[in-house]
């Protein structure tokens, strides 16, 4: 069985860099995220230098309802792109619940100023950026998705936050499940978790996974 090819994909968005995941073998190319919709045409293009129409992704996995992760995946509906999320996660996703973030923002009286620019771009995007999800993942259980994929269940940051592990390259795609920072891998920043204890949990899940290489959304990968 032919390993997943797995190219980190930079983005430049006014909050800074964005690190989707593309991924390929012989029978699917697998985007792991989508960015902010203000970073599109940067998506298509550094998918396209990899070779890749951008009508050829196969599947879209969404780590989380977060905008700068779901922002684009609409983008795809024309296609015959399959798109996939977390069971708790998709209301969020699809538009039938507020997105968590801008609920949380929005009733902040005391915003701080970074706070405030996160709140108007949720707010701008946001009506926009919804997407029906083709597949729901199980809340309860990782599993393996695809034969070569495994789903991992590591809510904290959102209450369906869900990581992507590779068992034969040895590669996990974190999300915003830990960061990574000059000395190492972290824990993901208090700040931006809707339950810090569940975060820590999942956060000890992935440092016990037998992994090579992990990928923070915010941070860019990690080596061994």
């Amino acid at each position: 069985m032919e390993n997943f090819h797995v190219e980190v994909i930079e983005l430049d968005s006014s909050g800074g860099k964005l690190y989707p995941v593309l991924l390929w073998d012989q029978e699917d190319v697998i985007l792991i995220d989508t960015g902010l919709p203000e970073t599109l045409q940067q998506l298509i293009k550094k998918i396209e230098e990899l070779g890749f129409p951008i009508s050829s992704i196969t599947k879209v996995i969404l780590t989380h309802q977060d905008l700068d992760h779901m922002g684009n995946a609409n983008y795809f509906e024309p296609f015959d792109t399959k798109i996939y999320a977390s069971k708790i996660d998709t209301p969020y996703i699809n538009g039938s619940k507020e997105l968590l973030k801008f609920n949380v923002l929005k009733n902040k009286s005391n915003r701080t100023e970074i706070e405030d620019e996160i709140y108007q771009v949720i707010k701008k995007n946001m009506a926009k950026s919804h997407v029906d999800i083709d597949f729901e993942l199980s809340e309860k259980n990782d599993e393996i998705i695809f034969e070569k994929i495994q789903v991992i269940n590591t809510p904290g940051h959102t209450p369906g936050h869900i990581s992507i592990y590779l068992p034969a390259e040895k590669v996990l795609i974190a999300g915003d499940a830990i960061t990574i920072s000059e000395t190492g891998i972290q824990p993901p920043d208090i700040n931006f978790c809707s339950d810090f204890n569940a975060a820590m949990e999942s956060y000890k899940k992935i440092m016990n996974t037998d992994f090579n290489q992990i990928i923070s959304y915010h941070d860019g990968k990690f080596m061994f």
